[in-house]
């Protein structure tokens, strides 16, 4: 019999179907993030190397919500435009290199069984904040990570720490020290039994990465043109969009803090993202409130007001564009889940 091609209805169908079974898997992530969070009591934290993870229109929707810092100490860090660049660019590529190295290594002597405890390391930032960081992989491809915990570092690197952003860039040793003490713990007890959850969630998240992104994407991405300039830029526009969710974002000021024009800014950031500046605003500011409607007590009015809404009407008409149900719709199928409130956090 002659093959029958699938026509335009039919691959539009396969799409809906496909990202409705990644939404209910990416549902029962998020649950499994939750339960994380309440039991060891640290919050996890998603890189985003490429910008691919974001890209996708369902994955990028799950992705978003775990971007943001609760860290006290790290949004300090983080006011100053040199050391916000530090720890968003140089960080990432330094991240990004170390995992890769650390794999390809570990592929050279090591079973694949005993492989999964080991990807990943614990690792201490040049802020003196420690984190086990776990690699997102797509067919062997470094393109993000997992990140778990808020861990204090020795007293002899943290005072060297603090010395540089003191005299450097000029931060207030005092409070550096009391948001550091405020934002960081000590290293859990049970160690083994944290790192294996944090490596199996990253291994989940490697696995929806490889089934649902496609392939030619991250081999671009693999190359040594691909992690130039543009992908600067876009991290620096992600960045400065994931901290000013609350507030007017200006494509003009966007560009000043990217140091590139508005028509670069715009280019780029379509050209690697897959969507327009407005739509990505708008779906990071939905997933923001979906994170705030599943983790604090607060009223959906004042959750869309701090998500940059202008009115309770517009916050509800945009949510229910994106995510297909009303604030209150999504709130109530919501609840009865297990979730930890941090309203006092954000």
């Amino acid at each position: 019999m002659p093959k029958v091609e699938a026509t335009p209805a039919d691959k539009k169908s396969a799409d809906i179907s496909r990202d409705e079974e990644m939404r209910m898997r990416l549902e029962l992530l998020s649950e499994d993030f939750s339960r994380f969070r309440s039991e060891f009591g640290m919050p996890l934290h998603i890189k985003d190397f490429c910008g691919y993870i974001l890209a996708h229109p369902v994955l990028g929707e799950f992705a978003g919500s775990y971007l943001y810092h609760e860290n006290s100490f790290c949004n300090y860090v983080k006011s100053n435009h040199d050391t916000n660049e530090k720890c968003i660019i140089t960080s990432n590529e330094l991240m990004m290199q170390h995992l890769r190295r650390r794999l390809a290594k570990l592929r050279r002597t090591m079973p694949p069984r005993h492989r999964s405890l080991r990807y990943g390391y614990y690792g201490v930032c040049w802020c003196g904040i420690g984190e086990y960081v776990y690699p997102i992989c797509h067919n062997g491809v470094v393109i993000g990570a997992l990140l778990a915990g808020a861990f204090r570092s020795d007293e002899k690197r943290l005072s060297h720490s603090f010395s540089r952003l003191e005299s450097r860039w000029g931060f207030d040793s005092r409070n550096l020290r009391a948001r550091y003490d405020e934002s960081t713990d000590m290293l859990p007890e049970t160690r083994q039994q944290f790192e294996l959850r944090v490596s199996m969630l990253a291994e989940y998240l490697s696995m929806l990465a490889e089934y649902y992104i496609e392939y030619p994407l991250i081999a671009a991405f693999d190359t040594a043109t691909e992690r130039t300039n543009r992908h600067r830029i876009v991290n620096l526009a992600i960045d400065y969009i994931t901290k000013n969710l609350s507030q007017k974002i200006s494509v003009a000021d966007m560009a000043v803090y990217c140091m590139c024009s508005k028509s670069t800014l715009n280019h780029l950031f379509s050209a690697v993202m897959g969507r327009t500046i407005p739509e990505f605003v708008s779906i990071q500011r939905v997933n923001r409130a979906k994170y705030m409607i599943m983790n604090t007590s607060l009223g959906i009015e004042q959750i869309g007001t701090q998500c940059g809404f202008m009115s309770a009407a517009y916050f509800s008409v945009v949510f229910k564009k994106i995510s297909g149900q009303t604030p209150t719709e999504f709130r109530e199928h919501m609840q009865g889940r297990s979730r930890e409130d941090v309203s006092g956090i954000l």
